[in-house]
Formats: structure tokens, C-alpha cells, sequence
């Protein structure tokens, strides 16, 4: 029996290339299945780079404001990350019960500089917030009159893509406070008699909720220039918790203190010259930070 191949079998004369083949060909299927061999899916995208922003508080009102008074903030709003902002919202949360503030942002630096908007108002929305860049923020507005208390502001920036935790609010509390002053006064209303003495009394009180400060209570008698009245020794009275001023001579008392209830009756006594007379017009005014109205501060006396 003849078992010789026939000579025409490759397999017999290349015995190496069936085994070959077959390794190529598991080669390129196993590249295929990851993604290799050209163009097969590629290597995935980096990461989007994102914006990190940044408030910085630069200046703010005293940890004390008098109701009624103006009052402002200034910040910096930075982009630290390495990815453009489109847009950037700026919040505000206060006590609108007490306080009236509006956002407004100038000064862009960067390339290219953030756009702000033209108008002022309680939220800002900032456009094209490139990486570096950065703008000023300020916030005005003003303690509302009357009012009284911890009064909180918060300022707030948001970014979209922005993931940082930090450094994106910035709060500030303060104290307000309010304090009517209430003055009236008793004189002379008809013309003294030569040679006569007389006295102005003048009682100020403070009808506010809280304690007044710094409080100027000026007075300023006018006669003829060569009948003049000679002024004598002042006196104070206090009560409620209000201390008389030391010096009670200068016709400007300055920095009285008055608790909300406290008084005060300062009496000037004033003597004519024997045989002299004349007409008097005496003025008193009483100034303090945080009164919502002078209207009750003033009193006049005209003697004819």
C-alpha cells in the first residue's frame, strides 16, 4: 500500500506557513477587539477644562451702621481654573427689610475680558468669563430708615462646569440701630423786661428703640448786638440711663449718650444788663446718626 502524499500537497512542502497564517490572524482579531489597528475608536478625549471661580471681599461697611445711612462693598471675582466660564450669575441674599442694595461689576481684565452688563440690580449675570480673567464687583445701597437690628449680607457666585467648594460666597453681618430724638423747649415769649432775667429750657428725650449715639445738641441765642444777655451756669438733669456732659458751658454739647426712654432737661439761664432789653430769637437743634426724622429735633422761641 502506497502512503505517500502527493506532490502537488503544499502542507507537505511548507510545512510552516498554515501556522503562520493562523497566528496573524489571531493578531489582528485580537486588536480589532481593543480598539488598536487603526481606527478602531482611538484613544478617549482629555477632560474639559473648567472654571474655578473666585470672590474676594476687598472693603465693607462698619460691624455698626445707623439706620439710614449709605453703605457699600467691593469685591474681586477671579476665573482661577483653566477652562472659560460662558456665564457667571451673581447672587445676593440680605435683609430686604432693612437694607436696599444693588450689584453693578466694572473693570474686566483679561483676554477676553468678561462682558458686564450696563444695568445695576439684586443678581448679575456675567458673559465670556475667560480663564485669568477677572472683574470688580461693588454693592451700594443704604441702611432703610427706622431700622434696627443684625442685618445679614451675602453675595454669591456661580459658574456653569464651576465643581470647586470655595471661595465662592462671601457673607457679612452688622448691627443697625435707630434712635428718635425728641426735643422741646420753654422760653420767653414775650419782650423781657429791661434788666430782667429769664431762662431757656430745653428737654431731649429719645422715643427710639435703640440707644442713640454721638448725639450734638447746639443752641445759639440772637440779640440785638449791644443788648446782648449775659449767660450763667448751665444745668443738667438726666434720667433713663442718659449722663450729663461735663462741660455744659460751650453753647455745642457733643457726643451725649441716650438710651431709648433716657431725657435730659438742660436749663441756660441769661440775665439783661440793668436798663437793658431787647428782642430774642433762640434756636436749638439736636443731630444724631440713625433718627429717621429731623422733624421732632428743632425748637424755636421768638421774643418781640
Amino acid at each position: 500500500m502506497n502512503n505517500s502524499r502527493p506532490l502537488n500537497d503544499d502542507s507537505f512542502r511548507k510545512p510552516g506557513l498554515a501556522g503562520a497564517f493562523l497566528l496573524l490572524l489571531s493578531l489582528s482579531l485580537g486588536l480589532s477587539a481593543c480598539g488598536g489597528g487603526g481606527g478602531g475608536g482611538g484613544e478617549p478625549p482629555p477632560p474639559a477644562l473648567k472654571p474655578e471661580m473666585k470672590l474676594t471681599l476687598l472693603s465693607k461697611p462698619d460691624d455698626e451702621v445707623p439706620s439710614g445711612e449709605n453703605i457699600s462693598y467691593s469685591f474681586t471675582l477671579e476665573n482661577k481654573g483653566q477652562g472659560e466660564a460662558r456665564s457667571v450669575d451673581l447672587g445676593l441674599q440680605s435683609d430686604t427689610a432693612r437694607v436696599s442694595l444693588e450689584l453693578s461689576c466694572s473693570g474686566s481684565l483679561g483676554v477676553p475680558a468678561p462682558v458686564c452688563p450696563g444695568t445695576s440690580g439684586p443678581g448679575l449675570t456675567i458673559k465670556n468669563f475667560a480663564a485669568g480673567a477677572s472683574v470688580n464687583v461693588v454693592l451700594k445701597g443704604a441702611v432703610k430708615p427706622g431700622a434696627s437690628g443684625q442685618v445679614s449680607v451675602a453675595v454669591t457666585a456661580q459658574a456653569e462646569g464651576d465643581t470647586g467648594s470655595s471661595d465662592k460666597r462671601v457673607e457679612h453681618k452688622f448691627q443697625t440701630y435707630a434712635a428718635d430724638l425728641v426735643l422741646v423747649g420753654q422760653g420767653p415769649t414775650e419782650r423781657v423786661p429791661s434788666g430782667g432775667s429769664f431762662a431757656y429750657v430745653l428737654d431731649l428725650s429719645n422715643a427710639g428703640p435703640d440707644a442713640s449715639r454721638k448725639v450734638r445738641l447746639e443752641s445759639l441765642l440772637l440779640a440785638a448786638a449791644d443788648r446782648t444777655p449775659v449767660l450763667g451756669t448751665k444745668t443738667c438733669v438726666a434720667s433713663g440711663g442718659a449722663v450729663c456732659p461735663a462741660d455744659l458751658q460751650s453753647s455745642a454739647l457733643t457726643d451725649l449718650q441716650l438710651p431709648s426712654g433716657a431725657r435730659l432737661v438742660i436749663t441756660l439761664p441769661y440775665q439783661f444788663a440793668p436798663g437793658v432789653n431787647s428782642g430774642l430769637i433762640f434756636n436749638a437743634t439736636a443731630l444724631s446718626k440713625g433718627d429717621p426724622s429731623a422733624l421732632n429735633n428743632a425748637y424755636t422761641s421768638i421774643a418781640r
